[in-house]
C-alpha cells in the first residue's frame, strides 16, 4: 500500500556490429557497471535466440535467466496453427492481388460498398510474423469487417481491374465453412490474446503470476466441453501439445517460473 509501481526504460542501446554473445553481453556489463547495478540483478529475461543465452550465461550473473513468456506464447500459437508455412510463388501473387484490391478500395467505397450503415471500423489488422497477437487481431478485424469483405468480393467486377486479377481475386472469395473456421480460431486462440496482453504489461511486474496464466492457459486447452465440434478439440491439443513443449519439457525455466509466483 502506498506504492505506485511503474516501468522504466534505464538505458537503451544500439548494435551497429553483428549481435554476437560476446558483444551483447559486453554492452550489458557496461551498462550494469555504469548504474551500479551489476550484482543486484535478481532476473534477466530474454528470448531463447542462442546470442541471448549465451550472453547473459557470460555475464555471470548470480541470478537465473527467464525465458520471456509473452514471446513463447507467440510461439506456441504461430508453431501449433501451422502460421507461416512458405507459400507458393502463385499464393503470394493472389495475395498482392487482394492487397491491391484492398488499397484501391479508398476511392471507390463510397459508390461500390455503401457503409454508410455500418458502424465506424478500424483498418484491417494486418498479420506480421514477429508481433504478438498478431493473428488473432487479424482475425479478430475479419469477423468485424465480415460485411465490408464480402460487399468488396461481390462487387470485384466493378472494379477497375483487370481479368486476370479478378479471377484470382474470386478464388480468394471467403466461403461460409471459411467464415465459421476463423470464428472457431478466434474463440480458441482468445485467451492467449488475453494472456499475452496480461504478460506483457507495464505498470506492474509480470513475473510474479506467469506460472499462474500459464496453468489457466493449460486448463482451458485441456478443457473439451461436449457441445463443442471436432475443428475447436482438433486446435486445442495442437495448442497444448506446443504448449507443454515450450513450457514444460524444461524443468530449470519452470521451476525458475514456479519459484518467482511465491
Amino acid at each position: 500500500d502506498g506504492f505506485n509501481l511503474k516501468s522504466t526504460i534505464l538505458d537503451f542501446s544500439t548494435f551497429d556490429k553483428r549481435h554476437t554473445s560476446h558483444e551483447i553481453s559486453r554492452i550489458l556489463t557496461t551498462k550494469l557497471k555504469e548504474l551500479n547495478i551489476l550484482h543486484k540483478v535478481i532476473r534477466v529475461t530474454c528470448d531463447g535466440a542462442s546470442n541471448m543465452v549465451r550472453a547473459v550465461g557470460d555475464l555471470n550473473l548470480e541470478s537465473g535467466r527467464l525465458w520471456c513468456v509473452a514471446h513463447r506464447l507467440h510461439l506456441t500459437v504461430t508453431n501449433a496453427s501451422g502460421f507461416w508455412i512458405k507459400k507458393s510463388g502463385d499464393e503470394n501473387i493472389c495475395i498482392d492481388e487482394a492487397e491491391n484490391v484492398t488499397d484501391s478500395t479508398d476511392d471507390h467505397e463510397e459508390e461500390m460498398l455503401d457503409c454508410d450503415s455500418l458502424q465506424p471500423l478500424d483498418r484491417m489488422e494486418i498479420n506480421v510474423k514477429s508481433r504478438w497477437n498478431s493473428t488473432f487481431c487479424m482475425i479478430d478485424s475479419f469477423l468485424v469487417l465480415r460485411e465490408v469483405i464480402e460487399r468488396l468480393l461481390n462487387s470485384k467486377h466493378h472494379l477497375p481491374l483487370k481479368s486476370k486479377a479478378i479471377t484470382k481475386l474470386a478464388e480468394l472469395k471467403l466461403t461460409s465453412d471459411d467464415w465459421a473456421i476463423l470464428s472457431q480460431l478466434h474463440f480458441v486462440l482468445q485467451p492467449f490474446f488475453h494472456a499475452t496482453k496480461v504478460m506483457s504489461g507495464r505498470p506492474y511486474p509480470s513475473i510474479g503470476f506467469a506460472f499462474d496464466v500459464l496453468m489457466r492457459l493449460k486448463g482451458v486447452l485441456q478443457d473439451h466441453p461436449p457441445q463443442k465440434n471436432s475443428i475447436v478439440k482438433r486446435l486445442k491439443q495442437l495448442l497444448l501439445t506446443k504448449l507443454l513443449f515450450y513450457f514444460e519439457s524444461d524443468n530449470e525455466q519452470l521451476y525458475l517460473l514456479k519459484v518467482s509466483g511465491l
